[in-house]
């Protein structure tokens, strides 16, 4: 017997077989009997006074008195056996229920698990999808001012040749021969006398 009150199967074996033993020795014993029972009719019928059947009779009590004790052992074994059964499987049903109560948990921690680590993906995805939109308005940003620059300095070129043209005009405008011009260093306007310098 081990701990627990619960069989081996060892135990269990040895326990069916000699339940079977008693049940033979009770059949031979009931056969036994009923030989003697038949025996003592055919003498009683060829005696002359017959003797009446005793159900106590001495020769019959004492067997009949250990054929009960058998009996009861057996039924007692039988009831000792079907009790140690009955444990056996109550302490079975218990443990599959604690398998499946363990494996339960196990499913439901690994659910919990995969969903901490979906999330934890998703989060870094969108971590990394907003770095890249901030890396391309950055990008956008700078070329947009670089742009600007250049179209700034591309006006201003614009503008400033412009002037000198517009300028050019007026000139040409107002003074047809380019020596009346008062910028032309040719204009007698800009040449000293060299009297002048004396």
């Amino acid at each position: 017997m081990v701990q627990g009150g619960q069989i081996t199967r060892e135990e269990l074996m040895a326990l069916q077989q000699r339940q079977r033993l008693l049940q033979q020795q009770l059949r031979a014993q009931q056969q036994r009997q009923q030989q003697q029972q038949q025996m003592q009719q055919q003498q009683n019928a060829g005696s002359a006074s017959p003797v009446p059947q005793n159900p106590n009779n001495q020769q019959i009590n004492p067997q009949m008195n250990n054929n009960n004790a058998n009996m009861n052992q057996q039924q007692q074994q039988q009831q000792q056996l079907r009790a140690q059964m009955m444990q056996q499987q109550q302490q079975q049903q218990q443990q599959q229920q604690q398998q499946q109560q363990q494996q339960q948990q196990r499913l439901q921690q690994q659910r919990q698990q995969a969903a901490a680590e979906a999330m934890a993906q998703q989060a870094s995805i969108a971590q990394k999808q907003a770095l890249q939109v901030q890396r391309q308005a950055q990008l956008a940003a700078n070329r947009n001012m670089v742009n600007n620059q250049v179209n700034n300095n591309n006006n201003n070129n614009n503008n400033m040749t412009q002037n000198q043209q517009q300028q050019q005009q007026q000139q040409q405008k107002m003074y047809p021969m380019n020596s009346m011009n008062p910028m032309n260093p040719m204009n007698p306007i800009n040449q000293v006398n060299p009297a002048s310098k004396q």
